[in-house]
C-alpha cells in the first residue's frame, strides 16, 4: 500500500525512482525466503548458471538432490561461497557504477566542448533539506546527477540544466537549473 506522499509523485521518472528506493536489495541465503514483491512465502532464484556463480551452485545442489545423490556442498560451504561471492559482487557493482559515472561525465564534457552544455532532466529527489540541491534524471542518459537550484521544485518537474563543469578524471560535476520546462 502506498502512502499519500508516494501517491502525490507524478508518473514517470520520479515515480519509478521513488519505487526503486522502496525496494529491498536481493539477498543470497541458503534458505528460501519470502518475496513480498511477487507475494510468495517461499522463493529461491535460480536462473542461468552461465551468468551467475550463485546459480551454478544452486544447479549443482538441485541436480544432485533430484538424482538422489548427496548434495556436493554442505550448508556451511554454500554459506561461505555466498559470502565470498557477495563481497565480489559488491566490488563489481562499485566498479561498474564508477565506470558508468566516468563515461557519463566524459560525454557531458565532450558536449560542453562542442557548445552543448544544456541538458533536459526530471527532478527525482533531493540531496538537501531545503530542496535546493536536487537529484535530476538526465533524459538523454537515463542517469541521475545532482544539480543546484535557486528555488524548490516538486518531484517530477522537467528542468533545463546547464552543465557548468564535467571533469571525469576528478569525478567532478557541477550543474545548475536554468529553467523549469513544461
Amino acid at each position: 500500500m502506498q502512502s499519500e506522499e508516494e501517491n502525490s509523485i507524478p508518473a514517470g521518472w520520479a515515480k519509478s525512482v521513488a519505487l526503486l528506493r522502496l525496494m529491498r536489495p536481493s539477498e543470497m541465503d541458503v534458505r528460501p525466503a519470502r518475496h513480498a514483491g511477487i507475494g510468495l512465502d517461499v522463493y529461491s532464484q535460480v536462473t542461468s548458471p552461465i551468468r551467475r556463480a550463485t546459480d551454478l551452485l544452486a544447479h549443482f545442489q538441485i541436480k544432485a538432490f533430484l538424482r538422489g545423490n548427496t548434495v556436493p556442498f554442505s550448508t556451511a560451504n554454500v554459506e561461505n561461497y555466498l559470502m565470498d561471492i557477495g563481497q565480489g559482487m559488491k566490488q563489481i557493482r562499485g566498479i561498474e557504477n564508477r565506470t558508468k559515472r566516468y563515461w557519463t561525465l566524459e560525454r557531458l564534457r565532450q558536449d560542453e566542448k562542442e557548445g552543448n552544455n544544456f541538458q533536459k532532466g526530471v527532478v527525482v529527489g533531493y540531496r538537501s533539506q531545503d530542496k535546493l540541491v536536487i537529484i535530476v534524471m538526465l533524459e538523454s542518459y537515463a542517469t541521475q546527477i545532482n544539480a543546484r537550484t535557486l528555488f524548490a521544485l516538486p518531484l517530477g518537474t522537467r528542468v533545463l540544466l546547464e552543465i557548468l563543469t564535467a571533469e571525469p578524471r576528478s569525478n567532478n560535476l557541477k550543474a545548475f537549473v536554468r529553467k523549469r520546462l513544461q
